[in-house]
């Protein structure tokens, strides 16, 4: 919910490094990270380390029907498919009953009407039910259980730091919540439809606490993206922590992108990756050049502890579709590679599998197995991220930035754990570059994903590369 909030800073970070710049910021053209962002040990259950992820989010373009209570059984529909495509981890909007009960009244003096009404599935009325709107209980399990049965995993976005102005707490527990100088309880900053939630009062996290154990213990959910978590208090989500592994081994996903979220949380979101993949998708004399990914993950290794793994991904439900993929232009492929083998852990949101450059709201999304599996990226995001599956390398290696000569226009690296090697190879640019890769650590015999073909590839070995080409070697 506060993605616009971290795009915008991410937007100013990455507004610098250029091809005229790039010189005053050059970083080193060969190093290696073993510690922090590239750890033989990555944080989380060790059943998530090897798993995509992938947002089902239905307000963006799903069939209208999926407006008739068949959001978790349409899901559950589509998990073969998706198991297919690599997932393996399915990330769920909130589940609970949305916005106002029917006729309640706005509070006095706080919320215009239009606000209070809002239908938005981050406007949480009741955390213990499940909306009529997505489907029954029933369902709910069925899904989750068919997931289990595929060696898949479920992940329910939860919203704790406020609640609707329809929620019962409201009146239950007033004492929950902040107030003003005048004794009205406040909206939360920056939204008018949801009440702030006071984490100064110890009751508000032993209810927090309560009702995220019977998600995983009724219902056997794997883990939570925590929306907003930056806005809670640390402290409670260092005293959550141990108490939900107590029950079971979840996956904590924390929307924010702060190296405090460490340790309480497994995996944090990247919002600055992004802001730097549109600049460089410009594909023009404005565009930075590619070693402003360096500068970039330098200074996350920098800042943030060994096992950090952040969220890789090119669009979320909080960034705006109708412009955020035309940002990435003939890129978009090349970039999506990215996300999959830079340090952390790849996400793909509904509605990538059909998407190329040029396409246009409305994007139809596909919401059957069929639909999915003939959808024009389907094939590519199954190589992708089944390499990503198959190689610990790519999952928890080591980072290797290999020289290409001509590194402002092509990335090279190798991740590599053990004898696991991957290569990847990336022209960042719209014109024909031919590579020369300087580096002993090239995987020498080795398979590119894409075209399943065979190649030798060792130091000073030459590639032709077209404009904004993807290649990735695994051995």
């Amino acid at each position: 919910m506060t993605g616009n909030v971290f795009a915008a800073a991410a937007i100013a970070l990455a507004a610098g490094v250029t091809q005229a710049d790039s010189p005053a910021v050059m970083p080193p053209a060969q190093y290696v990270l073993n510690g922090p962002l590239a750890t033989g040990r990555a944080a989380g259950p060790d059943w998530a380390k090897s798993q995509p992820l992938y947002q089902a989010y239905p307000h963006d373009g799903w069939s209208q029907d999926y407006t008739a209570g068949s959001y978790f059984r349409r899901t559950e529909a589509l998990l073969p498919a998706l198991k297919e495509m690599g997932v393996g981890v399915v990330w769920l909007i909130p589940v609970h009953p949305r916005g106002p009960a029917p006729g309640a009244a706005p509070p006095p003096r706080i919320v215009p009407t239009a606000q209070f009404q809002s239908t938005s599935p981050y406007c949480v009325r009741d955390y213990y039910a499940v909306d009529p709107h997505w489907g029954t209980p029933d369902d709910l399990h069925h899904l989750i259980r068919q997931a289990h049965k595929l060696g898949m995993h479920v992940m329910m976005d939860m919203v704790l730091n406020h609640t609707s102005w329809g929620n019962p707490l409201l009146t239950q527990h007033t004492d929950f919540y902040k107030k003003d100088a005048d004794g009205d309880i406040v909206q939360a900053d920056g939204w008018r439809d949801v009440a702030q939630l006071d984490y100064g009062n110890r009751a508000v996290w032993d209810y927090m606490r309560d009702m995220l154990t019977h998600w995983v213990r009724d219902f056997d959910v794997d883990g939570f993206r925590m929306d907003a978590a930056g806005m809670i208090p640390q402290a409670f989500w260092q005293w959550l922590r141990p108490q939900l592994l107590a029950v079971k081994p979840v996956l904590l996903l924390a929307e924010d992108d702060s190296p405090r979220d460490y340790p309480a949380f497994d995996m944090t979101y990247d919002w600055s990756l992004q802001p730097l993949l549109w600049r460089l998708g410009r594909g023009g004399p404005d565009s930075p050049a590619a070693t402003v990914l360096d500068v970039w993950l330098l200074g996350k290794a920098r800042d943030f502890p060994p096992g950090a793994v952040p969220m890789n991904h090119l669009d979320n439900h909080d960034l705006n579709r109708e412009d955020v993929l035309a940002r990435y232009g003939d890129g978009y492929r090349a970039f999506s590679v990215l996300t999959a083998t830079l340090p952390g852990r790849p996400m793909v949101y509904n509605g990538q599998e059909p998407y190329a450059p040029g396409d246009r709201p409305p994007m139809p999304i596909p919401d059957t197995p069929q639909k999915l599996r003939r959808a024009r990226n389907y094939d590519f995001f199954r190589r992708l991220l089944n390499a990503y599956r198959q190689h610990p390398a790519l999952q928890e290696g080591e980072f290797v930035k290999v020289p290409s000569g001509h590194d402002e226009a092509v990335y090279a690296f190798v991740r590599r754990r053990g004898r696991d090697q991957a290569l990847v190879v990336l022209n960042l640019s719209a014109r024909p570059q031919q590579a020369t890769l300087q580096s002993d650590a090239l995987p020498g015999r080795c398979r590119e994903v894409f075209t399943d073909t065979r190649h030798d590839l060792t130091n000073n070995a030459s590639l032709s590369l077209e404009p904004w080409a993807y290649r990735l070697y695994v051995k």
